[in-house]
C-alpha cells in the first residue's frame, strides 16, 4: 500500500470515527429526552414523577460506572413542602380584599389571625451596614407590618452578600426578626403597573414551602391597597424615600384584619452527586435540575413534560458524563449533580451546596437550565465578567452576558456560598412553563454543541 493510500485510509477513518461519535452522542441526547419526558413521569415534578426521574437517572450513573458522591450513596435528600393549601379573610378597613385576585397568601406564611392598626415600614429593608433601616426607632412588637415590593434605587447594586435583600421572604423575615406578627407586602408603585418596564400588577401563586413560624404574610395588589387605605399615598411615600434617600416609616390610619390557615404536605426531594472516576485536578461541578411541574402549576390543555425545561439540560450533562467516563480528565475532577426542588424555590440545590461545601468539594460551578433551543441568538451566560469572557472565547456562537444573579437557577445557593459559578442557557421561549414545551421543538445539533462546550471547560 503506498503511502498516500494510507493517508487516505487514515483520513477516511477519522471522518468515519467523528462521524459515529456524532451519531451516539445524538442518539444518547434523545433516547434522555425521550425518557424524560415521558407523560406517565407526571412533568417529573417534586413528589409526583420525580421520584421516578430520579430512579431513572440514578440507573443511568450506574450503567456509567460513576462513583456516587451523596449523603447516602447518590442521595442528597431535603425534606419539601410538595402540597400547599390555603383559606384566609383580609380586609383593610371597611374594604374586605377578594383571595386570589387582590390578595394571596405567601407561600412561607404561617396559620394565625391579626388585627389592629399597621405600621408603615417601607421597604421592609433592615440593612445598617448600607445606610438605610426601614425599621429605625420603630417599636413593630405584636404590630401589623405593611412593606413594598423591591428595595430603594439608590442602594444599587446590591452584591452578592445583599442580593437577598429585595426578597418577600426576607422581608417577612426582617419583620419577624423585629416582633412583628403579620406583614402585609404590597406591589411597590413604581415597579408595578401599565407604564413602560413596569410589571403587570398582579399576584402570583405562591409556590408551596415550609412556614416561617411566628409570622402571618399576604401579599397584595397595589390597586387594591391604594383603594382601601385612601388616607395614604404609597406612591408619594416611596418617590419621597427615593428623593431623600431615607424612610418614611409610619402609622397607617387604615385597621388590618387577617386570618390565615394553611395546611402543607411534606416529601423528599433527592438530588443526585456523582463523581467521574479517573479525573483529577480542581472540582468542577456540573449540573442540572431534573424537577418539572406538577399540574396546575403550568399553562395550557396537556400533560407537561418539560423538554427544554429542563429535560435538555439533564440530557446534556449526561452525554458529557458518557464522554468523561470513556476519556477521563485530568485537568478537573468532575462532579454530575441533578437536583429535585429547583422549581419548589432552589430547595434541593440549597441542601446539597451546604452538603458538598461540609465535604470540601468547592470548585467551578456549570449550572445547565435550559439549553434546547440553541438558535440566532446564542447562549445566554450568567457569570461574573471573567468567567463570562473564557466562556465566550470557547464558544464559537454569540454568547449574552448577564448577571450571575439574573436568572434565578441552581447556581445561585453556590454563588452565595463562594462557588465560582456560571450558567447557561438558550433563554425563556413562548413555550416556558406550557405544556407545549415538547421534545419537536428542541434543536438537539445545538444540545450536542453545548456538550461540546462542556467537555472542554472539564479537559
Amino acid at each position: 500500500m503506498s503511502t498516500r493510500t494510507r493517508v487516505l485510509v487514515l483520513v477516511l477513518s477519522l471522518v468515519w470515527f467523528n462521524a459515529s461519535a456524532v451519531a451516539a452522542s445524538a442518539n444518547r441526547l434523545q433516547r434522555w429526552i425521550s425518557v424524560l419526558t415521558d407523560p406517565d413521569l407526571e412533568g417529573r415534578a417534586t413528589g409526583y414523577g420525580a421520584a421516578a426521574a430520579a430512579a431513572a437517572i440514578e440507573s443511568e450513573l450506574k450503567a456509567l460506572k460513576l462513583e456516587p458522591a451523596g449523603e447516602s450513596g447518590f442521595d442528597v435528600t431535603s425534606p419539601v413542602v410538595w402540597k400547599m393549601s390555603a383559606e384566609a379573610m383580609f380586609s383593610l378597613g371597611t374594604m374586605t380584599v377578594a383571595p386570589t385576585i387582590e390578595f394571596d397568601v405567601t407561600s412561607f406564611s404561617d396559620s394565625g389571625t391579626a388585627s389592629g392598626i399597621p405600621v408603615f415600614v417601607g421597604y421592609g429593608i433592615s440593612a445598617p451596614a448600607l445606610g438605610y433601616d426601614d425599621y429605625r426607632d420603630l417599636d413593630v412588637r405584636g404590630r401589623i407590618v405593611v412593606m413594598m415590593t423591591g428595595t430603594p434605587g439608590f442602594l444599587a447594586p446590591l452584591g452578592p452578600q445583599n442580593a437577598q435583600l429585595p426578597t418577600i421572604e426576607s422581608k417577612a423575615a426582617t419583620a419577624l426578626a423585629h416582633g412583628a406578627v403579620a406583614a402585609v407586602i404590597v406591589n411597590d408603585p413604581a415597579g408595578y403597573g401599565d407604564g413602560e418596564g413596569q410589571r403587570a400588577d398582579e399576584l402570583f401563586a405562591p409556590k408551596p414551602a415550609a412556614a416561617l413560624a411566628g409570622i402571618v404574610t399576604v401579599r397584595t395588589s397595589k390597586r387594591a391597597f391604594t383603594r382601601a387605605a385612601s388616607g395614604f399615598d404609597l406612591a408619594a411615600a416611596q418617590q419621597e424615600i427615593e428623593r431623600s434617600k431615607t424612610p418614611q416609616s409610619t402609622t397607617l390610619e387604615t385597621p388590618i384584619q387577617l386570618k390565615v390557615e394553611v395546611t402543607r404536605e411534606w416529601t423528599d426531594a433527592v438530588s443526585l452527586v456523582a463523581r467521574v472516576p479517573g479525573t483529577s485536578g480542581p472540582p468542577l461541578l456540573l449540573m442540572a435540575h431534573y424537577d418539572g411541574l406538577a399540574r396546575g402549576a403550568y399553562e395550557g390543555d396537556g400533560p407537561y413534560v418539560g423538554a427544554d425545561d429542563n429535560a435538555s439540560g439533564v440530557a446534556v450533562v449526561l452525554e458529557v458524563a458518557a464522554r468523561l467516563a470513556a476519556k477521563p480528565s485530568a485537568t478537573h475532577t468532575v462532579y454530575l449533580i441533578f437536583h429535585d426542588a429547583e422549581e419548589l424555590g432552589l430547595m434541593g440545590a440549597t441542601r446539597t451546596a451546604y452538603f458538598l461545601r461540609s465535604r470540601g468539594i468547592v470548585g467551578n460551578v456549570v449550572n445547565l437550565d435550559m439549553v434546547g433551543r440553541l438558535g440566532g441568538e446564542g447562549l445566554k451566560v450568567f457569570a461574573q465578567p471573567p468567567r463570562c469572557e473564557s466562556v465566550a472565547a470557547r464558544f464559537p456562537m454569540a454568547t449574552q452576558c448577564h448577571d450571575v444573579l439574573d436568572s434565578h437557577s441552581d447556581h445561585v445557593p453556590y454563588a452565595r456560598l463562594g462557588y465560582d459559578v456560571v450558567s447557561l442557557s438558550t433563554g425563556k421561549g413562548v413555550d416556558y412553563h406550557r405544556a407545549s414545551d415538547v421534545p419537536e421543538k428542541l434543536n438537539f445539533r445545538g444540545m450536542m454543541t453545548v456538550a461540546d462546550l462542556l467537555e472542554g471547560m472539564a479537559r
